[in-house]
């Protein structure tokens, strides 16, 4: 069984930041089993959500860098600049810095 779908309920029906507290502990262990790709889709998800949350934007930066570590780990980066485009989209520049 996936844990996708319940946490897709969990979120559904509850709330962002517990939903966001659960995803985490999934990307830490799909990290910890080496599911690089699984991890980074978790990591990248939370941070996309929380861009727009006041309290939960300043983790942002810790989100990326380990969304960052496992493309590193999973060594298929062709160019760093290909991969972390999609954080250039979000509308968090100001937080980043």
């Amino acid at each position: 069984m996936s844990i996708s779908a319940p946490l897709v309920c969990f979120a559904t029906h509850f709330s962002n930041r517990l939903a966001n507290k659960v995803y985490l502990k999934v990307a830490d262990l799909a990290a910890l089993e080496k599911m690089y790709g699984k991890a980074i889709e978790r990591y990248e998800g939370v941070a996309r959500t929380s861009a727009n949350n006041n309290l939960m934007k300043w983790s942002l930066k810790d989100y990326f860098l380990k969304a960052g570590f496992c493309h590193l780990a999973q060594n298929v980066c062709s160019t760093p600049s290909e991969e972390f485009t999609p954080c250039q989209e979000l509308p968090i520049t100001n937080t980043l810095r």
